[in-house]
């Protein structure tokens, strides 16, 4: 096997590997989407915030621009909830759109 197919043989493992994160990453959406919903708890919005920094960065490593763009956006509209520059509820529709964005990529 050349070292190209070799490494191409490893990417698509990798790959592989990273779909499975974003089925596990999906399920954890809905979890503090359901969690945003039943509480006022600021915790929930920092979980969400790391959840969409992790996303943001590893996404776009693996192709998913999509993902890492709608993933950027709840980083900052969680960012700005923890801040107290907006409401809790402004990361809702960006909470949305990842989710949506993540289900395309699965």
């Amino acid at each position: 096997m050349s070292d190209e197919a070799e490494f191409e043989a490893h990417l698509g493992i990798l790959r592989e590997k990273y779909r499975d994160r974003l089925a596990v990453y999906q399920q954890n959406l809905v979890i503090e989407r359901q969690a945003l919903a039943a509480s006022p708890n600021p915790a929930v919005v920092s979980r969400l915030k790391m959840l969409a920094h992790d996303l943001a960065g590893s996404a776009g490593t693996f192709g998913h621009a999509d993902v890492s763009e709608a993933a950027g956006e709840l980083e900052v509209a969680a960012d700005k909830v923890l801040a107290k520059a907006a409401e809790r509820d402004a990361v809702i529709a960006p909470l949305r759109r990842l989710i949506r964005e993540v289900e395309l990529a699965l």
